[in-house]
């Protein structure tokens, strides 16, 4: 966690979310040390009406968060990359844990994973296997993003119908 982002595969998000903002818990206290602050982002509230991944929706939650997390008084009325480093430019070393993160397309992943370059890390949580290579060689390749997250969305949507 030093020196880059990590992901894991395969989570209890809602119980790790539980531990993380805990705190008491043995997971924060691990996972904090050596960070000014934790903050933890679920990629479900990116989600537009329809139940897909929408960045612009995604950050605007992001900046209403750290504007509570770190009392950023940003005004902006856009929001993209630019706005969020633009809020973390002064902030110290601080941990940004992303819950869900297989909400997120890869070409949207691609831009949030490079909001934080410099001195803060990002750990993402997914709840299930992601074979992000191969995502990434589709992307290169020019698959159709916004066919397949509409795809997605449905297969989501069902597999959260037939959660217990």
């Amino acid at each position: 966690m030093e020196k880059c982002h990590v992901r894991l595969d395969s989570v209890d998000t809602l119980a790790f979310q539980r531990m993380l903002e805990d705190p008491e818990s043995d997971a924060r206290r691990v996972l904090t040390k050596g960070f000014h602050r934790l903050v933890i982002l679920d990629a479900t509230q990116g989600r537009d009406a329809a139940g897909r991944f929408n960045l612009d929706t995604f950050y605007r939650y992001l900046i209403g968060t750290l504007r509570e997390v770190f009392a950023v008084k940003s005004t902006a009325e856009s929001y993209h990359d630019e706005d969020v480093s633009q809020c973390l430019k002064e902030e110290e070393r601080s941990l940004f844990c992303f819950l869900n993160e297989q909400e997120i397309p890869t070409t949207d992943l691609r831009r949030l994973r490079g909001f934080t370059q410099g001195r803060h890390q990002t750990l993402f949580f997914c709840r299930s296997a992601r074979d992000l290579v191969s995502e990434e060689k589709q992307y290169e390749q020019g698959y159709d993003w916004e066919q397949d997250s509409a795809a997605s969305g449905a297969t989501l949507e069902q597999s959260r119908e037939e959660e217990p």
